[in-house]
């Protein structure tokens, strides 16, 4: 993999890169970018796939939740819990 260094006299600089370098911006000292992400970046179809899964996820989750509150409402009432002093 070729990139930046070494100034030729085209007036670019040339450096190989390594496979599992992180390269750190200069304009952005936060931002470490995997040589391996930049010269072989994900498709899209496999980010929208995964965001996807990751929605199916959350809705596993929220309806998990919702079930238990509705049991843990059903105990409550059984147990003549549910209105704890509070009048609809």
């Amino acid at each position: 993999m070729r990139g930046g260094s070494a100034q030729r006299e085209d007036g670019y600089e040339h450096r190989d890169f390594v496979p599992g370098e992180m390269l750190r911006s200069p304009l952005f000292p936060d931002l470490e970018l995997a040589v391996d992400r930049i010269f072989s970046p994900p498709l899209v179809e496999e980010l929208m796939q995964a965001d996807r899964e990751a929605v199916d996820r959350l809705k596993q989750q929220i309806t998990q939740e919702r079930e238990r509150a509705d049991r843990l409402a059903e105990l409550l009432r059984e147990r003549g819990l549910d209105r704890l002093g509070i009048e609809p």
